[in-house]
């Protein structure tokens, strides 16, 4: 994702990696991050934040939606609650979609996703011509919850897409494919 000056990166690492000045380290196993770093000094980071519970965790994919935010898609192995809805499972893993502020890293709105088994190759992405113009999908197993909602995997894994309002305030559109 880039701006006029900077540029946002996502990724994932062990133990500890430095961005510029910055030393982040892992929480678990594995963790995510995002940074905002300048295009012509890749050594001046902006901001930087950690993303990590006590298992795998790791920013699958971000995408610019205009010069201020970014949405950012995020999976963890975790069973932590912390997204003010409790799942009716102990959740395995989660899947995290967050508007961000791209000037200091500020998390602005998140939606949550629990599971009981997995979830892969969480992607977002932005098509501003829609009523909901923010686009989800993921790979999971067994079952989703979400304030207002949940999947069911009869076996294997199912994609699941979605789609919600610059509010996040939970998936509108919702599609299944097995």
């Amino acid at each position: 994702v880039m701006g006029k000056d900077d540029v946002v990166i996502s990724g994932s690492f062990h133990d500890q990696i430095i961005i510029g000045t910055e030393t982040l380290i892992s929480t678990g196993q594995e963790d995510g991050f995002t940074a905002s770093i300048l295009i012509n000094d890749f050594s001046k980071v902006n901001w930087v934040e950690n993303f990590g519970f006590h298992g795998k965790d790791r920013i699958d994919s971000i995408f610019e939606i205009s010069d201020n935010h970014f949405i950012s898609s995020s999976i963890s192995r975790t069973d932590k609650i912390d997204s003010g809805f409790t799942p009716t499972f102990q959740p395995l893993s989660r899947m995290d979609l967050k508007l961000v502020y791209s000037a200091d890293g500020t998390t602005k709105e998140k939606l949550t996703i629990y599971s009981n088994g997995r979830i892969n190759n969480a992607k977002v992405v932005c098509n501003p011509s829609l009523d909901n113009p923010i686009i989800s999908a993921f790979e999971f197993e067994g079952k989703l919850e979400w304030r207002g909602g949940e999947a069911i995997s009869n076996g294997g894994f199912y994609l699941f897409s979605t789609s919600v309002d610059a509010g996040f305030s939970t998936p509108l559109k919702i599609s299944l494919l097995v």
